[in-house]
This record gives C-alpha cells, sequence and structure tokens, in this order.
C-alpha cells in the first residue's frame, strides 16, 4: 500500500505544480495584454434587439474579450460617455468599420478614431470636437449602414467616416483569407464554441499569436499562389455595396453630413 500512495502523492504534487505553473503563467501573460489587468473574460455582446444575426456591444460595458480591454458608453459604443451639444462649433465625427475601426488588440486612446480625434483638435483648435467609433469586430458593407441607421444618424454628425477592409468583398483577398487562414486545419477540428472558450485563456491567445506569427512567411507564400488563380469581384457585390454607401450618403446629407469612405491595406500589402 505504501508504494501506490507515494505514487499518488507525487502524481497530486505534480498537478499542482503544474496549476500554480499555469495560473502564474496566466496572470503574467494578462498583465502584459494592453488595458487594465483583469483575472477573467466577459463576454461584451448582446444581440441586436430586431435582427439576431447581428450583434452590438452590451451598454457600459467594461472588462476584457480575447486579449482586448472594452469600455463602452450607454449606446455601446467604444470610448468615453460624450453627450453631443449640437452647437455651431462643435465638429460632429462618427466613423464605421470592423475590427480594425473598433480597434482589435489595442487601448481605446490608440484606435485610429481616437487619433482621429486629436489630430481634427489640433487642426480645429477653436472647435469642440467628438468622434464617435461605431466599429465592431466583423461588421462589413451592410452592417456599417446599419450601424449608422440605428446608432450613428442621431448623432448628426457633419462627416462619417468609413474605413473598410478588402476582405468586405468576396474577391479574392477574401479567398485567399477563407483558403489558406480560416480553413487550417487545428481551426477546421475545433467548433467555433471551442476556439471561443480557449480564447478566454491569455495563454492560449499568446500561443495562437506566436503560432501565427511562426507560420507569417509561408502563409504569404501560400496566399500568393492561390491568390493568382481567384476570380474577381462580380460586379454585383460592388453594385451591393454601393447601395449601402449611397444609403449612407443621404441620410448623412439629410442633417447635413458628408460620407468619407477609404480602404484598409491588406497586411501582405503592408509588408
Amino acid at each position: 500500500m505504501a508504494r501506490p500512495r507515494k505514487l499518488l502523492k507525487k502524481l497530486a504534487l505534480s498537478c499542482a505544480s503544474l496549476l500554480v505553473l499555469f495560473v502564474i503563467g496566466e496572470v503574467v501573460t494578462r498583465a502584459l495584454e494592453p488595458g487594465p489587468f483583469s483575472l477573467f473574460d466577459r463576454n461584451p455582446y448582446v444581440d441586436h434587439p430586431t435582427d439576431a444575426r447581428i450583434h452590438r456591444h452590451a451598454a457600459n460595458f467594461t472588462g476584457r474579450w480575447d486579449g482586448t480591454w472594452y469600455e463602452t458608453d450607454s449606446r455601446g459604443l467604444r470610448g468615453p460617455e460624450v453627450a453631443p451639444s449640437f452647437a455651431e462649433d462643435e465638429l460632429r465625427v462618427v466613423t464605421l468599420g470592423d475590427s480594425c475601426t473598433f480597434g482589435k488588440g489595442v487601448n481605446e486612446e490608440d484606435t485610429w478614431p481616437r487619433q482621429l480625434e486629436g489630430l481634427l483638435a489640433e487642426a480645429a483648435p477653436d472647435r469642440a470636437v467628438r468622434v464617435w467609433n461605431l466599429g465592431h469586430n466583423g461588421y462589413s458593407g451592410a452592417t456599417y449602414e446599419r450601424a449608422f441607421r440605428d446608432l450613428g444618424a442621431a448623432l448628426k454628425p457633419q462627416l462619417v467616416v468609413v474605413g473598410y477592409n478588402l476582405n468586405d468583398f468576396p474577391n479574392a483577398i477574401q479567398a485567399v483569407d477563407e483558403k489558406v487562414f480560416q480553413e487550417r486545419g487545428l481551426r477546421k477540428l475545433l467548433s467555433q464554441d471551442v476556439r471561443d472558450f480557449l480564447g478566454r485563456v491569455a495563454r492560449y491567445r499568446w500561443v495562437r499569436q506566436s503560432y501565427y506569427h511562426a507560420k507569417r512567411e509561408s502563409d504569404w507564400a501560400n496566399a500568393e499562389a492561390f491568390a493568382r488563380g481567384a476570380a474577381e469581384t462580380p460586379e454585383e457585390v460592388w453594385e451591393q455595396q454601393r447601395g449601402y454607401l449611397t444609403s449612407l450618403r443621404d441620410q448623412a446629407a439629410a442633417t447635413g453630413g458628408k460620407v468619407a469612405v477609404f480602404l484598409f491595406p491588406y497586411e501582405s500589402q503592408v509588408y
């Protein structure tokens, strides 16, 4: 009996040591992520009140999710609570886009909408500048228009800035993204629910990021090879996007605003 007891004791000690090391590693990794320290992740998303296919950010939410620190206002927008005064000297700007606009993985003050606010304030020191970030992870053309209709129009912006991403369209870039990055062997084996669960673990996020970084060169070689044979974007897709932008333009014009559109360069173009 003495031998099994010793083995069980060693096994328990080993498990406890591994648990302690995991907890220490998790705490250290979380401390290195942008934003305040948090021990647990909280889901910031809620269903759209009229369309269950669309998610929104919860109002007045504070917490971490998938490596990003979220702080939303009473509208569910990322950033401080700011009410428009609609004074003559107030410059109101609404920004629309996906995770690049929302600022996934970076602090709120480092997002491009907040950077834009600072630049506009410097350029127009005699005006009160307000920039609202309506960016949302996973959004695209149709949901940009919906977000403005639901949340942005009431702010009566003089300027609406839309940050499109190349993978918003079913073109060669999107096909590459699906073929090379979304169809990884391990990714296909794990369901979205499992990936969401693992995404709550900071150590997993660090391993995932390190893996993508290590695979970057071969990924881009595969991407370039696949892109050469990918089909061009169908004309009806552009017509669809024109429809969304026309709606945005008309909604903004109804309160005296204008729309500006820019296209984010894809990662390989930056490299």
